[in-house]
């Protein structure tokens, strides 16, 4: 059938029976599914790759001397081609002991800058003291919820709201954001979708839940304590990098390693979901006859163009912006509000229909690009929640407007087990106490680190299983097919 479907595609295109035929051929399903591989390859590639390749270059460049960032971005893409050849089972293995390393370290660098902060401000190497003379001399950056700046407001406040606009964004375009990098991304859901059963995956989100709780002391506070210690260094990601130099030697080497081994482990994670996404659901359909070994190779010709391309555009796409991570977010919002209203709609709402589904995805880009043109004072978190409203009315409108019909590529949802066990629950309800407690207490500066950290690697990330059979199951739309989706493509 799938066969016979791909060999007609070029004459049921022609056909002119319109609407009757593209509905048997289920070419708008897989002109969606296309367009969806096309799109997560472009932002995995331009966007995150380069985004890890450049930090994590940017890092060890500081710690080694500053001169040497090409030869270090090289290093680590022939590096992570190595263990992308492993398979996901080795990059488990190196974040299970890295991520231990990274976090003892961050720890360490955090005490020794507060420790730093209370010696140079006359209370004596006290890391107690360091915080709260942070505190006195820098409460504006442990604000999150800021006021909107009035009309005679420095420059400099009005940039942190648009980057933290108030208690809006927290309805707007924060859970957005939160939902597409932990709930809907390829590259995260692939660690719980290869766990060996359902329990296991659960426990791996609540670990890195928890893992989570820990960055507003291992990254938030040293880059406030960076304004302290260094109010002019030229770019404030290099705020973390000049710091890490402040590590005792042995310690300072152990975290090296470690940071290596998860900038590493965060690219092969990347590539192989890049070679996933490319062989499957771009090259595979084209070629349908295509051997598994070709397919490997093409996979693996994927991940080497891919790295490639990162090493050449990391430093002209990312060289020009204050911080990395205003470029990642920045481009990344604009398909975001989409993404999340394909999801959700795929999975709750059965009218949902492909031609709904394409209009959310394009529409997100579009509307984004007239937002940000024409209304540059909207703060990012705001145009988020304003276009993720607008795809999801255009989205249900394209689809009630259509007549119903049963897809063969329709997958049915109501026999999967959404529950989770009670501990999974009291876990997940303590974390959120706390996290609540401390949301008032850190933020993300402009001053600090960029947030992004190449070790984000654990996977806090939520997955639809089946109880009866033990295996996880990728959550995708009932509109797009189960075999090819891109959006739910997990490699075990």
């Amino acid at each position: 059938m799938q066969q016979r479907l791909w060999i007609n595609w070029r004459s049921l295109a022609r056909s002119t029976r319109g609407a009757e035929i593209a509905e048997t051929a289920m070419i708008l399903p897989l002109l969606f599914m296309m367009i969806m591989a096309i799109f997560w390859l472009f932002l995995y590639v331009f966007v995150n790759l380069t985004s890890i390749l450049y930090l994590g270059a940017l890092a060890i460049n500081g710690l080694v001397g500053g001169e040497s960032l090409h030869v270090v971005m090289i290093g680590l893409a022939i590096f992570a081609m190595i263990i992308t050849l492993g398979g996901m089972k080795v990059i488990g293995f190196t974040d299970v002991i890295q991520v231990g390393v990274l976090i003892i370290g961050g720890l360490a660098t955090t005490y020794l800058a507060l420790t730093i902060v209370g010696d140079k401000f006359g209370f004596g190497p006290d890391a107690i003291a360091g915080f709260k003379v942070l505190l006195r001399d820098s409460p504006d950056h442990f604000k999150m919820i800021l006021s909107k700046p009035a009309a005679d407001a420095p420059q400099q406040y009005i940039d942190k709201y648009l980057v933290l606009p108030g208690i809006a964004m927290y309805f707007a375009g924060q859970w957005i954001v939160n939902l597409n990098y932990w709930g809907c991304n390829q590259y995260i859901i692939q660690r719980a979708l290869a766990a060996k059963s359902v329990r296991e995956a659960q426990k791996g989100i609540v670990l890195a839940a928890f893992l989570k709780l820990l960055m507003p002391v291992i990254i938030v506070l040293p880059g406030i304590a960076a304004v302290a210690l260094a109010p002019n260094l030229a770019r404030p990601d290099e705020a973390y990098p000049h710091l890490m130099a402040m590590l005792p030697t042995g310690i300072l080497g152990l975290v090296f390693a470690a940071l290596i081994a998860a900038i590493v482990a965060s690219m092969g994670s990347k590539i192989n979901s890049i070679a996933t996404i490319f062989t499957m659901d771009v090259y595979r359909p084209l070629r349908p006859q295509a051997s598994q070994q070709h397919l490997v190779w093409v996979g693996r010709t994927a991940a080497a163009a891919a790295l490639l391309i990162a090493i050449v555009m990391a430093k002209p796409l990312l060289g020009s912006f204050d911080q990395a991570f205003q470029y990642i977010q920045e481009f990344t919002g604009f398909f975001t509000p989409g993404i999340c209203v394909i999801f959700l709609l795929g999975m709750f709402w059965e009218r949902c229909t492909a031609a709904g589904a394409l209009v959310a995805a394009i529409g997100s880009f579009v509307l984004s690009c007239l937002l940000w043109r024409f209304w540059p004072t909207l703060p990012f978190m705001d145009r988020v929640g304003v276009v993720f409203l607008a795809c999801l009315a255009l989205a249900a409108v394209i689809s009630l407007a259509q007549p119903r019909r049963e897809s063969a590529l329709r997958v049915e949802l109501k026999q999967i087990d959404y529950s989770t066990s009670t501990g999974f629950n009291g876990r997940h309800d303590g974390g959120t106490l706390i996290s609540s407690g401390m949301v008032p207490d850190c933020s993300v500066t402009t001053a600090s680190p960029a947030s992004y950290s190449p070790s984000n690697s654990a996977s806090s990330c939520r997955c639809s299983s089946s109880r009866r059979s033990g295996a996880s199951v990728a959550t995708i739309s009932p509109c797009i097919s189960p075999s090819n989706s891109a959006s739910s493509r997990a490699s075990s």
